[in-house]
């Protein structure tokens, strides 16, 4: 009888979420780089395919700052403090962990500029992180940088919903894909950078900034083949979401926001991809990056 709860609760669960996704306006599909052919054939897709429960967040509180009630006691509300940057890819990864766990916190966002980055450091950065970069995390008494650490706390400390697989093996797993996103898909597409800065004065050095581009979408595309083999008959890397969705998704989604390969001829990949994007935590992280990159950089102003 569980079982099947579980099952009728995934399946309305995963109704929800195609029906969010076939509702996303163009300007939202534009902000995620996918097209309606996509999500609509996601939308489409028959929902079958069982998985755990999850919670979900309102559309209408998730993008706040301070967003669903406490799942703890003893501690005030609102105790909970996150830096952020609007461009910080780490930060936001911590945003989407935070809002899908539905826990409270005020977010301060440090001030950036595509010129200076985000100097000067903000003092509480400073003062909490030798290098000076967001994220920081403040719960109570503990102060923490890191996105990878932030994201283990969050699980040891407010388990409930899990963003991790309860299996010791799985969730060896889910860390290998969270650091072969941080650590592996990140540098290529870090080499597209460059695209969102102010141009280089010296035409011989802007060049030399493209070709370093052009090298790390050859390389971003054999990655996304990878992932896509990966993905196939998936909905997720897996049971359910979590960690490894999140650090794969923001990757995915600054390569394409900085203009990189798009998900073409990778269906796996991009079905998943339309798939987290269907998310509220998803919908609203994707939003805000986008409004940022039109108030901030220059690709994003020059598509508008």
């Amino acid at each position: 009888m569980a079982r099947a709860l579980d099952t009728l609760l995934a399946w309305q669960s995963r109704a929800a979420e195609r029906r969010q996704l076939a509702e996303l306006s163009d300007r939202e599909l534009f902000d995620m780089g996918l097209d309606r052919a996509t999500a609509i054939g996601e939308a489409g897709k028959p929902f079958w395919r069982a998985e755990a429960r999850e919670t979900r967040i309102p559309v209408s509180t998730v993008g706040a700052a301070r967003s669903a009630a406490p799942r703890f006691s003893g501690v005030e509300a609102w105790a909970m403090k996150l830096y952020s940057g609007p461009l910080s890819l780490f930060a936001r990864k911590v945003e989407f962990a935070l809002y899908e766990k539905g826990l409270n916190f005020e977010r301060v966002m440090v001030p950036f500029t595509q010129e200076a980055g985000y100097a000067p450091k903000h003092p509480a950065v400073l003062a909490a992180n030798p290098k000076g970069q967001v994220p920081v995390l403040e719960d109570g008494d503990l102060t923490l940088f890191d996105s990878t650490l932030i994201l283990e706390y969050l699980e040891d400390a407010y388990p409930a919903p899990p963003l991790y697989p309860r299996d010791a093996r799985d969730k060896a797993r889910c860390r290998l894909i969270e650091l072969e996103a941080d650590e592996i898909l990140l540098p290529p597409i870090r080499s597209l950078m460059y695209r969102n800065a102010p141009a280089d004065p010296d035409p011989a050095r802007q060049e030399a900034r493209a070709a370093e581009g052009r090298r790390g979408e050859a390389a971003i595309r054999e990655h996304y083949a990878r992932l896509d083999r990966r993905l196939e008959g998936r909905d997720y890397f897996f049971a359910a979401f979590g960690v490894a969705d999140i650090a794969m998704f923001m990757m995915v989604l600054w390569a394409l926001r900085l203009g990189g390969p798009r998900l073409d001829g990778h269906p796996a990949l991009a079905r998943w991809y339309a798939r987290t994007c269907a998310r509220p935590a998803g919908r609203t992280v994707a939003a805000e990056i986008a409004a940022a990159d039109r108030e901030l950089s220059p690709l994003a102003r020059a598509a508008r």
